[in-house]
């Protein structure tokens, strides 16, 4: 059993946190935490999971206890015995550079018999379908794939507790349904679940209790029969994701399934592909890439975990080298250096390519003469206004994407790359970037949008 009492947590040097939460998480049951990007989702899970106060340090109040024992007496190594954590990025819980020994890692920290450890490990590689995935390198992993092995490594570790921040942000459908099914063995299991998201349908059966936070407080607290009948008025009102399973990925001209058959011309006015095939590193992809993408456009570009998408871009935008093809605009071909210069980018995990130590500085970085006003109004549009004197790496996870959006719109450049550029953001937020895309390509712009959330496909196309 988790206990929040009364609990108030600020980070140091930041304004935000939480304010006198509480709430009481039952032995075996599955807890949603929802509400807005910065409203203390992550700050609550961070606090279950012994982060804070061990490792982000702040002014915290109240008590936070499992099993009636209180978490800030204790050590991290004692609670990773009771829990177990899937973080927002994936990348920042790894320890190893492959893939079994990642998984493996929790058991062999704790000194655990290696026949057992095999046993486990078998077992999940076949629950989780990822036997081709064990003997790769993480490095080589997309989003997605790296986050079914931190889910996995959390799985295997069989402890009570799993707190889970945002672990469906890069996944396709697929490997969503195969998240949903180790849920729901966990839940039978007997296990509590407390799971941080915005990407809500899929927890739909699975959800006992849902608490939804506002500007870090707890405002509404919903039994999963009645939140999951809400209209959907309340739920934009409250800004939340679709409740209920949507449709397949809509069949739309402007919707681009990475290696699927299709054929390029040469024509003006146009970002065109020819006979393109896609490496990164050691690994390369067996199937050119071919199109012909107007400017004006919004190109959705789809497909499974893994099929190359992230890396599609980054050799669109010349952050990698393509093993042959070219990449040409207005029939001319575009060198990496080129293409550096030409394209604006916003990357799956934005803490690669955050660098300022405040949100203005940020948006002024490599933009040139950019102005003050206009630095003004983009921050207003994407809600970020409040922050512009703040270290973007204070910020929460959805904020800091704005502020990378923030940062490529007023970057002036055409043709605009942007990887996942939703996963870590509420309904009001994904619409509001939905209508600056809408807005930019309105313009005579180009927006690629590799992504696997078909809420923001039909509102880009709405």
């Amino acid at each position: 059993m988790i206990t929040f009492e009364h609990v108030t947590f600020s980070y140091d040097n930041a304004e935000s946190g939480v304010t006198d939460i509480d709430f009481t998480v039952q032995d075996g049951e599955c807890v949603l935490l929802c509400g807005s990007s910065g409203c203390g989702k992550t700050t609550l899970t961070k606090m279950m999971n012994g982060l804070i106060p061990s490792f982000y340090t702040g002014k915290l109040e109240g008590k936070v206890s499992i099993n009636r024992k209180n978490l800030a007496d204790m050590e991290i190594y004692e609670i990773s015995r009771m829990v177990s954590s899937v973080f927002q990025n994936p990348k920042t819980q790894f320890f190893n550079t492959d893939a079994e020994s990642e998984i493996t890692f929790p058991l062999e920290n704790r000194g655990m018999d290696v026949k057992e450890i095999n046993r486990r490990l078998q077992a999940v590689t076949a629950e989780f379908g990822i036997e081709k995935l064990l003997s790769k390198s993480l490095f080589e992993m997309s989003g997605g794939e790296q986050q079914i092995i931190a889910f996995a490594s959390a799985y295997i570790s069989d402890t009570d507790i799993i707190v889970l921040d945002e672990p469906s942000a890069n996944l396709d459908a697929g490997a969503m349904q195969t998240v949903r099914r180790m849920l729901r063995k966990m839940k039978q299991a007997g296990k509590s679940i407390i799971v941080a998201e915005h990407r809500l349908a899929y927890l739909n059966g699975i959800v006992d209790t849902v608490h939804y936070l506002e500007n870090g407080r707890l405002t509404h607290t919903w039994k999963a029969s009645d939140f999951y009948s809400m209209q959907d008025s309340q739920r934009r009102e409250l800004s939340l994701r679709d409740l209920h399973e949507t449709a397949e990925i809509p069949q739309l001209p402007d919707v681009y399934t990475l290696g699927s058959a299709n054929s390029a011309t040469d024509i003006k006015n146009a970002l065109t592909a020819d006979q393109l095939l896609l490496k990164r590193g050691k690994k390369t992809w067996d199937y050119p890439v071919n199109f012909q993408f107007p400017m004006g456009k919004i190109i959705c570009v789809v497909g499974e975990n893994g099929m190359g998408k992230s890396t599609f871009l980054r050799t669109l935008a010349g952050l990698e080298k393509e093993q042959s093809g070219a990449v040409l605009l207005d029939g001319r071909a575009l060198r990496k250096k080129q293409r550096r210069r030409t394209f604006g980018m916003v990357m799956q995990n934005v803490d690669h390519q955050l660098f300022s130590d405040t949100v203005t500085g940020e948006c002024r970085l490599g933009n040139g003469a950019v102005s003050d006003e206009q630095i003004t109004e983009i921050l207003d549009l994407l809600q970020l206004s409040d922050y512009r004197e703040q270290h973007p790496q204070s910020l929460s996870g959805g904020q800091r994407q704005r502020v990378t959006i923030a940062a490529v719109l007023l970057s002036g450049k055409q043709i605009l790359l942007l990887d996942e550029p939703t996963s870590g953001l509420d309904y009001g937020n994904m619409m509001t970037v939905s209508r600056a895309l809408r807005a930019h390509a309105a313009n005579g712009g180009l927006c690629i949008v590799v992504t696997h959330d078909t809420e923001l496909i039909r509102a880009l196309y709405a």
